[in-house]
């Protein structure tokens, strides 16, 4: 493992982190599609990962998804999918993708959820 990787699960599998699991951290990191995957297939990534359901999710109709822990997102989510471990520059790529917000840290798309990753991808 480079000692970039090694510092990265540092930060990203420290001591309080909920995301202890090295393997999966170091596997996130390492993998190119990852790095290089555009937003909304990394959001779609995030959605559907039962593990970040506490802190993510889709809401009871499918039709949108919310942000139940903003603070977990920052420090669990955001360094292991994006460059930035800043809500707010996530949720400007939220916007700039065409996602309206609808409510507080609830998002919808005006495409339907079938349609929605296939029609933005």
């Amino acid at each position: 493992m480079s000692s970039n990787i090694s510092k990265r699960l540092t930060f990203i599998a420290g001591e309080n982190s909920l995301q202890n699991d090295t393997a999966a951290v170091a596997s996130a990191c390492e993998n190119k599609e990852n790095s290089s995957a555009r937003f909304p297939d990394k959001l779609h990534r995030i959605l559907t990962d039962e593990k970040w359901n506490h802190i993510i999710t889709f809401t009871g109709d499918g039709r949108s998804w919310k942000v139940l822990n903003k603070k977990l997102l920052e420090k669990e989510i955001l360094p292991i999918y994006f460059r930035t471990k800043k809500y707010r520059s996530f949720t400007r790529n939220v916007v700039g993708w065409g996602f309206k917000r609808e409510g507080k840290a609830n998002y919808y798309h005006k495409v339907s959820q079938s349609q929605l990753y296939s029609s933005i991808i």
